[in-house]
Parts: C-alpha cells; sequence; structure tokens
C-alpha cells in the first residue's frame, strides 16, 4: 500500500454499474418510460436492443435525447426527462446492492488515508437520492458530484473528473479512475486518468480503452500495484 500511496492521490468511481448493482432498474426505468411512448422493449429487434444497451453510461438527459430521436417520440425533452425522474424515483425505492468487493477495497483506502470521490452522470437527484439511502457520505464525504455541477457537460467530456480532482486537492495524472462504460473510459482519457474497467457484459468491446480491467474489486490492489510499478505502459487489449 505504501508503494500505492506514493503514486495515487486519489481514486475517482464511477456510480452505476461501478459502485453499485443498478443496471438492471435503468433497464426496467427504461422500458417503463418507453413503455408510455407505446415502445415496448420486448418487441424489439435485436438491433434497437443493442442500441439500448449502447447508452449505458451516457448522460442522463444526453441519454433521453438520443432515445427520442432514435424512435421519433413526439413527447417534447423537458416531459420525457420530467417522465423519466418520476419513474426512476419509484424504481430505486428497490433494494440495492454494492458491487462485489467494493465496501471492502473502499476500506482499504480510507485506513491508508487515500482519498475518493463519486463522479457520475446521473442527474443530481438521483444522486442525492441513493447517496442518502446507501450512505455514501460514509464512504466519500462531501465528494459526490454529478454533471450538473459542471454545466452538465456529461462524460465523455472530462470535465467531471477534472473538477472532482481539483475538489480532492490532487492533480488529474494523480488520480486513478474506476469506471464501466465507454462514456467514462473516454472521459478519463481525455482527462490524463488511468482508468480501470470493471468488467460486464455491456463493455466488452471497449475494455481496451481502459488501462486496467478488473472483474472483482477482489482484484483492485493488485491492478493499482501494476498502474505504480508501470507495468500497464499500453492500454490493456483486455
Amino acid at each position: 500500500m505504501h508503494l500505492i500511496k506514493q503514486h495515487i492521490k486519489a481514486v475517482i468511481f464511477d456510480m452505476d454499474g461501478t459502485i453499485i448493482q443498478t443496471e438492471p432498474l435503468w433497464d426496467r426505468i427504461t422500458s417503463d418510460t418507453l413503455r408510455l411512448c407505446n415502445i415496448y422493449v420486448e418487441k424489439l429487434t435485436d438491433r434497437d436492443k443493442s442500441y439500448l444497451n449502447s447508452l449505458s453510461g451516457a448522460g442522463f438527459r444526453e441519454a433521453l435525447q438520443m432515445l427520442k430521436q432514435y424512435f421519433k417520440l413526439s413527447i417534447s425533452l423537458d416531459e420525457f426527462v420530467h417522465q423519466t425522474k418520476e419513474i426512476s424515483s419509484q424504481t430505486f425505492n428497490a433494494p440495492i446492492q454494492f458491487i462485489n468487493g467494493f465496501e471492502n477495497f473502499h476500506t482499504l483506502l480510507q485506513e491508508h488515508k487515500v482519498p475518493s470521490g463519486i463522479a457520475t452522470n446521473a442527474h443530481r437527484e438521483n444522486l442525492d437520492f441513493l447517496s442518502e439511502k446507501l450512505n455514501f457520505n460514509k464512504f466519500f464525504g462531501k465528494h459526490l458530484y454529478a454533471s450538473s455541477d459542471v454545466g452538465n457537460r456529461a462524460k465523455p467530456d472530462p470535465a467531471l473528473f477534472l473538477h472532482t480532482a481539483k475538489q480532492l486537492g490532487v492533480q488529474p495524472h494523480e488520480c486513478v479512475v474506476f469506471e464501466d462504460s465507454p462514456y467514462g473510459f473516454k472521459a478519463a482519457q481525455d482527462a490524463g486518468m488511468p482508468c480501470v474497467a470493471i468488467a460486464h457484459s455491456r463493455n466488452s468491446k471497449y475494455r481496451h480503452m481502459a488501462h486496467g480491467v478488473i472483474h472483482s474489486y477482489d482484484e483492485a490492489m493488485n491492478i493499482l500495484h501494476d498502474i505504480c510499478n508501470n507495468k500497464i505502459t499500453t492500454i490493456n487489449q483486455k
């Protein structure tokens, strides 16, 4: 851990799919909000379903704008956003679990006084709700940031990661990002931050954009040691 502390001054986490298991809930939210527009996910083609999967990790408003355009929906964007927020506020009352191993890994960071924060494309209301539900303050204190904190410049814009690093009091190159979406991988690249991909079925085509890949947070310390030892000198091809 001493080596890690020498080279890594802060760790930045995405939220959905990276520290909490919310992807199935977002699938349900997408299905429910499209159903109100007479679009039924279970009747979609494989191509349409693939497009839905590609939006995982996109900014909240940006994803809805893309859905509106793709399915040629007549609903206004503002109403679509409002409708989806209403559905999400109900859906997220369901039990939500942390990603396997995250809590133990974060405990190690805290024990060794490595600061951390959340940088998520989720809308602020959702972040605040989940923070209260899962006690994010226990892990991150006040360092909980959404795209609204940087003028709604959602990932893949690097602004959110750069803002989080600044608030944590460190330089971008001193951070490591944990992410699960291509939007986040690109944002970390452009922010000049090494990125670790949390592997799941939806990002297999994009993991080459990250500097390392883990399938569980049980592997997180090893990948951080690799980064510090400069064993990962080129983009990982996993």
